[in-house]
């Protein structure tokens, strides 16, 4: 009975210290990637829906710098300021961003 139960608790003991933990995910890099427009219009956004205002438009080629993703939207630098275009439309790999 003695060994039985020794033999439990050192297989529970294995299973927690193989168990990922919080640390164990990959951390999401904060720095901005550059991105290539693959659509012959990108409209821009305010925000990370089509109901939100655009505020401009990006031609083929263009190089953009992708902040984040979100639900299928990147957030990107427009003109100095935040917005958000459909990411179903970049392509990465671009070779320079512009500042």
């Amino acid at each position: 009975m003695k060994f039985t139960a020794v033999i439990l608790f050192a297989t529970a003991v294995a299973f927690a210290a193989a168990a990922p933990t919080a640390e164990a995910k990959p951390a999401r890099s904060n720095t901005s990637r550059a991105y290539r427009v693959n659509a012959s219009s990108l409209s821009v956004r305010t925000g990370p829906s089509l109901s939100r205002t655009r505020v401009g438009r990006l031609s083929r080629g263009a190089v953009v710098s992708v902040h984040r993703f979100q639900a299928g939207w990147a957030q990107i630098t427009y003109r100095g300021a935040r917005r958000w275009v459909s990411a179903r439309y970049l392509s990465r790999g671009a070779r320079a961003v512009p500042r």
